[in-house]
């Protein structure tokens, strides 16, 4: 891939260049991969996805170009395509034999007569007959009617997937004594999804919703979408959400570098609408991914619209955005570790987001209409505080599980199958391995999710996420520490346990191929995604705290079409409330010369003196020990009484290593000659090697009481702060 320094934006006419090559493939090739679809026709497909595409594009593409340019080159192949429709359309559903029964679902009922497209750009031509014109809008009108027999609305991909075709039917028949009818149920179609938030947390869907709801207000000319702020808000999504490796990192229903000409799209049109040169960047860099080297094959139908999105006069400008949520803590719930939008930069991508709340009447209607028990509401997975991805100098570490085979068995959706915790209640069965034990209970359970904390420091960045299922006695908080210096990874686990239960708890990370093993610790690297060969000059070291009666091992698991090594740390046993159960994990990317030994002698344990309400880590980095002290109990420093402020220093302060005493949720401290530099999350007090570095500077008199009185004088507690100080022997 190109650096950033060498990128330049799309033009139209590279656009252009796309269509007018698969237009001649096409034209070229159109009989005989109609013959072969016939001949090669899958009837037992009884969603019917398997239609002709490729006779929607030919019509499509030679309409345009012939609207576009005039050559009658173009215009016979426009027409062939358009009108034989018909007769593929009508010999389609005929062709399932047992089960014509489920045409009334079959997605062929989605499928135009003719594409819209097409004949808006023949309509009133000299191409088409007046006899042609009134055959052709007789087929769209009967297509506009089967609006009215598929019933899908609320705010994802497939209430507007074919409300489009809807919206330029009803541009195209004015006159028809149905258009009001029609254009009624369109626009009642569009605003369950206008100003509204995707229910849909998948890579695919997203940008086809998206970039169906601006076409349809480009064809209805409904300026005010791109006021709304929902779209400049997805567009950023999308943007800040980029990865590498080129494109829209993957999550939940997601295909490897897959649906980027919707992408494409979404960008070309915001950076049009916005006059915004980071989309215009987005929009080139997935070019340059996927675009430039495309088959003639692989041009979608959208690519008329793309063209007419892009905008020559706009530049290209790359992100400056360092590690970030994304966008917020609500609808996206998402975090990304950066260093940098190159290329070679470093990335990692949190998904935090379980079941929303808001879309609520969406979201179960789907649930009571179509078999998706497998799926977050909609097409997402059980995949909260998984680690989506995770890249290093071009090459993938860590990827997502991807977009199930087949439907409804939970097979890529499951928690398991994710870089995450997967909790059950019931005990694993030692005769048998412990993926087939988690494999028992695949379906989606509603789960709520929160950000704890997001702080960026000079040289770290911090997340903290939190997963709870009170009702199976537990709460999660996944805490992700980045080293930007040395480009490490400190992943801190907790579960709480929140009633006395039974837990079979499980650490989880997948790879492809296991390259060296050792005690407690895996070195791993992916050969490839989805045919997309992955660079080798990158290893991924997966190191595991060892604790006491946890199990280290590793399995294999068919995940993202392809077989994996699932490893995983883990521990099963009766809890009792209030318990806590820590798990810490360092990842650690390294060149192939690197030995993993050398890279896990820096490590070392910090005791706590309360393990496990803290746990400690300690790594020796270039500049110095790097000292990682971690809460784990959030409530230990609360006092009983009914007073305010209610936390205390002397019942929440934790001593790690005999050297560190603090309160801290999170402490960062770097020691170097005569001087620490440090980073907090919410302390009052820190005191290193005797000295105390930090204080906070004021104390302030409670008035929390009925009669107004003066209880006692209270330390505050700052939220985050970053410092250097001074240390004297």
């Amino acid at each position: 891939m190109i650096p950033n320094a060498e990128l330049t934006p799309i033009t139209q006419s590279q656009y252009l260049h796309h269509i007018e090559q698969a237009a001649a493939f096409l034209r070229t090739n159109y009989d005989q991969k109609l013959l072969e679809w016939r001949e090669n026709f899958n009837s037992d497909d009884i969603l019917a996805r398997d239609y002709p595409r490729f006779t929607f594009v030919s019509a499509t593409f030679e309409a345009f170009l012939f609207q576009l340019t005039g050559k009658t080159l173009h215009a016979q192949p426009a027409k062939k395509a358009l009108l034989q429709l018909r007769e593929i359309i009508e010999w389609y559903p005929s062709a399932f034999g047992p089960y014509r029964k489920h045409d009334s679902y079959g997605y062929w009922k989605t499928v135009p007569a003719v594409p819209p497209e097409a004949y808006a750009c023949l309509k009133g031509t000299e191409v088409l007959s007046s006899e042609e014109e009134q055959l052709v809008e007789g087929w769209l009108a009967e297509y506009a009617e089967r609006f009215f027999e598929v019933h899908e609305w609320g705010a994802h991909n497939r209430a507007l997937w074919v409300t489009r075709d809807f919206a330029r039917i009803i541009q195209l028949l004015p006159e028809h004594p149905s258009n009001q009818r029609w254009k009624k149920k369109c626009l009642h179609l569009l605003k369950t999804s206008w100003g509204n938030w995707s229910i849909e947390d998948a890579q695919i869907y997203l940008p086809l919703w998206l970039s169906k709801m601006m076409h349809i207000a480009d064809i209805l000319e409904i300026p005010g979408l791109f006021k709304e702020y929902n779209m400049l808000y997805y567009l950023n999504y999308f943007l800040h959400l980029m990865a590498p490796h080129g494109m829209v990192t993957d999550f939940g229903d997601a295909r490897w570098q897959e649906c980027w000409h919707w992408y494409l799209t979404c960008f070309e049109r915001g950076a049009k609408e916005y006059q915004n040169e980071e989309f215009k960047w987005a929009a080139a860099r997935i070019y340059e991914t996927k675009a430039r080297s495309a088959q003639p094959e692989e041009i979608e139908i959208d690519f008329p619209f793309l063209y007419q999105c892009c905008d020559d006069s706009i530049g290209i400008q790359p992100p400056s955005a360092s590690s970030r949520m994304v966008l917020d803590e609500l609808a996206g719930k998402k975090i990304v570790f950066r260093n940098g939008w190159e290329p070679e930069s470093s990335f990692l991508m949190l998904n935090y987001k379980g079941d929303q709340d808001y879309g609520r009447c969406d979201r179960d209607y789907l649930r009571q209409s179509i078999n998706v028990i497998a799926e977050k509401m909609h097409h997402g997975h059980t995949d909260e505080n998984a680690i989506c991805l995770l890249m290093s100098q071009g090459s993938v570490l860590l990827n997502d599980a991807g977009y199930r085979v087949t439907l409804t068995n939970g097979q890529y959706r499951a928690d398991f199958y994710h870089n995450r915790l997967s909790i059950r209640n019931e005990p694993p069965n030692p005769t048998e391995p412990l993926l087939n034990s988690l494999h028992k209970r695949a379906w989606y359970h509603p789960t709520r999710t929160e950000k704890i904390h997001f702080f960026n420091y000079e040289k770290w960045d911090y997340s903290r996420t939190r997963v709870k299922r009170a009702e199976e006695g537990w709460e999660w908080d996944r805490a992700i520490i980045y080293l930007k210096v040395e480009d490490i990874f400190v992943i801190i686990d907790r579960v709480l346990v929140l009633k006395d239960c039974f837990l079979n708890v499980n650490n989880l990370f997948h790879t492809q191929q296991l390259l060296n093993v050792g005690d407690n610790w895996f070195d791993t690297r992916f050969n490839d995604i989805a045919g997309w060969k992955n660079p080798t000059n990158r290893r991924l070291l997966v190191w595991f705290l060892p604790q006491v009666g946890m199990k280290v091992s590793c399995e294999e698991l068919q995940r993202n079409h392809a077989l994996n090594r699932t490893m995983y740390q883990s521990l099963s046993s009766d809890f009792q409330t209030g318990d806590i159960i820590p798990f810490v994990t360092i990842l650690i990317p390294h060149s192939p010369d690197q030995k993993c030994e050398d890279l896990i002698a820096r490590i070392k344990e910090l005791p706590c003196s309360l393990f496990p309400k803290g746990v400690g880590i300690m790594l020796v980095t270039a500049t110095g020990p790097l000292h990682i002290c971690f809460k784990c109990d959030l409530e230990m420093d609360l006092i009983k009484e009914e007073i305010r402020p209610k936390y205390n220093y002397q019942l929440g302060k934790l001593n790690f290593g005999n050297i560190i005493e603090t309160d801290a949720r999170l402490l960062l401290l770097e020691e170097n000659k005569a001087a620490v530099h440090y980073g907090f999350a919410e302390a009052s007090k820190i005191h290193f090697k005797n000295q105390l570095i930090f204080e906070v500077p004021s104390l302030q008199p409670s008035i929390y009481h009925p009669n107004g009185d003066f209880l006692h004088l209270s330390q505050p507690r700052w939220d985050w702060w970053e410092d250097q100080a001074k240390i004297t022997d």
